[in-house]
């Protein structure tokens, strides 16, 4: 059981409420229930929700036309950070999709009921705190819905596929999907076994090689197309990772079918 506890709240966002800058002296996480608002400059709109560890900085709004409501959490203790880890929020900034709010307003509800009676039991509020994030926790059965650090990891892998041949940083990954640096890489080795860097460098390499075999382009066009702007660290990255050459390996390999 995680040494947690925490408070909850709703709110029905007025038009006018004006911008939130705050750096919380604890972990957030916020449900958007309807409407929309903006989040540390992105929007987002009703099924959404924001998790922020404390010490991070929110600049948060809802939309003029059509404000948001959302129902919010604080939490405190000692292994906050650990159960937003093992749940998948990240350590510093998380933002996400959630389907159903019912199973959490259901839980937040009989808390309040309960703890009117009981209000000085702390045991009661650290069992409400621990079944809090047991909903939150990933099913271990074949029809259990995806949990959000395998979201994480598919979302990001997607967009590697797809902008590998530009030039990127896990910087700036992370800053794209609101993440820390070490959740991402802790991700993938989870799931794949490899580093985010490792996999992008995977990508790279298979598609040079696709290129070295069925084109008669430059060394330094196919480095650039594949997102490596030197082609002599190009040359010797894939030398590494392959064992020869990219000369030798177009030599070897031109013209062959996978």
């Amino acid at each position: 059981m995680y040494d947690i506890r925490f408070e909850a709240e709703f709110e029905q966002c007025a038009p006018d409420k004006g911008e939130i800058r705050v750096i919380p002296a604890h972990a957030v996480i916020h449900y958007i229930t309807a409407g929309e608002g903006m989040f540390n400059g992105k929007r987002l709109s009703a099924g959404q929700f924001f998790a922020v560890n404390k010490n991070q900085q929110m600049v948060y709004a809802p939309d003029k036309k059509n404000p948001w409501s959302y129902l919010y959490i604080r939490l405190y203790g000692q292994d906050v950070n650990q159960a937003m880890q093992d749940c998948g929020f990240g350590d510093k900034i998380t933002i996400g999709q959630f389907q159903d709010i019912t199973p959490l307003s259901q839980l937040l509800s009989l808390y309040h009921t309960i703890s009117k009676t009981h209000p000085n039991d702390k045991i009661l509020g650290q069992a409400a705190a621990n079944l809090f994030f047991l909903l939150h926790a990933p099913a271990h059965n074949a029809s259990s819905a995806v949990s959000l650090s395998e979201r994480h990891v598919q979302e990001i892998k997607a967009y590697l596929d797809k902008n590998y041949h530009q030039k990127l940083s896990m910087d700036d990954v992370a800053k794209k999907f609101f993440l820390s640096r070490a959740y991402i890489r802790n991700l993938f080795v989870r799931y794949l076994g490899i580093s985010p860097k490792q996999y992008l460098q995977q990508i790279r390499l298979r598609r040079a090689c696709e290129l070295l075999k069925e084109t008669d382009l430059s060394i330094g066009i196919i480095a650039n197309s594949v997102g490596y702007e030197d082609a002599l660290l190009f040359s010797k990255i894939f030398s590494v990772a392959i064992g020869i050459s990219p000369n030798i390996y177009r030599k070897t390999n031109q013209g062959t079918q996978n």
